[in-house]
């Protein structure tokens, strides 16, 4: 089992990240899109100016093993009064915060190393403890056709509860998401 650190992306790690999305195993998967890429920008320099993807609410994290960035994680504090699919209102937490993550491995050097369940939930115990005390129950959903990352996600303890079609998808062939929780 690594030691796995995790810190908020900053402005020293933004060539690592614009990286990270432009390689394939990223791209078939994430938002690529300028817009998001901008976001990270504005959040790594501290969102001193407005970002309009998702009003500038995800906060962005890496992943290190020995100092070394491998990792990716995007947290979302899920509001009660927003639109979401039926299926996550449901599993919203009654008794503290709920937060959505996405996650990806960027560093090539890392994949296939069987860290991504291990990341998560380091993280997830991370987050909980050294963020945001009252966080208790996590979502993540992968496109169906991700079948390694539900894996990976099950294996952090994450449980598959059902699924949903995401109406803005960036790939209209593959909009179905699969929807797993975690509580913490």
């Amino acid at each position: 089992m690594s030691d796995i650190a995790f810190r908020p992306v900053m402005t020293s790690d933004l060539d690592t990240v614009s990286c990270w999305l432009s390689a394939k195993h990223v791209v078939e998967f994430w938002d690529t899109s300028s817009e998001h890429k901008r976001d990270i920008d504005i959040f790594a320099s501290g969102r001193k100016e407005a970002s309009s993807y998702f009003e500038g609410r995800f906060h962005y994290w890496l992943a290190l093993i020995e100092q070394v960035p491998f990792a990716m994680i995007m947290t979302i504090q899920e509001m009660l009064n927003e639109e979401r699919p039926r299926i996550k209102t449901a599993y919203l937490s009654n008794t503290g915060n709920t937060y959505s993550l996405d996650f990806m491995i960027g560093n090539i050097d890392y994949l296939g190393k069987g860290l991504a369940a291990q990341t998560l939930d380091q993280f997830v115990n991370f987050f909980s403890s050294e963020v945001d005390t009252k966080a208790d129950t996590y979502f993540i959903d992968p496109k169906a056709t991700n079948v390694k990352a539900k894996a990976a996600y099950k294996k952090a303890g994450f449980k598959l509860v059902g699924s949903f079609k995401r109406e803005e998808s960036m790939h209209s062939i593959d909009n179905i998401m699969h929807f797993l929780v975690k509580k913490v």
